[in-house]
């Protein structure tokens, strides 16, 4: 059982790569800190049977919000969920080679 659950959760996390780099290549840039600082983490899963996996941003790119959202001073520039409408396709086929 804990075998399947480690196994389940690489599934999602691999799931998740080709969202993150996607969003690296998409995300605006100056440094490339914000860029570095999106990663695939573990998120909490409902039960014990499921897994999940969230891309999100680390440490001091807090401002990396601001730009997928936008404020009420700067206009959204969104680069989390068009990349993943762009690689849903691929992060399922990278789940169903992690598994195989």
């Amino acid at each position: 059982q804990k075998t399947a659950r480690n196994v389940l959760r690489g599934m999602v996390r691999a799931g998740g790569a080709p969202i993150r780099d996607e969003a690296r290549t998409l995300v605006a840039r100056r440094t490339g800190l914000g860029a570095r600082s999106i990663v695939v983490r573990s998120a909490r899963a409902p039960n014990r049977t499921s897994a999940a996996a969230k891309v999100t941003v680390l440490g001091r790119s807090f401002y990396l919000r601001f730009l997928e959202f936008g404020t009420r001073y700067i206009a959204a520039r969104p680069f989390l969920r068009p990349a993943a409408d762009a690689k849903h396709g691929e992060a399922v086929k990278a789940m169903g080679r992690y598994a195989s």
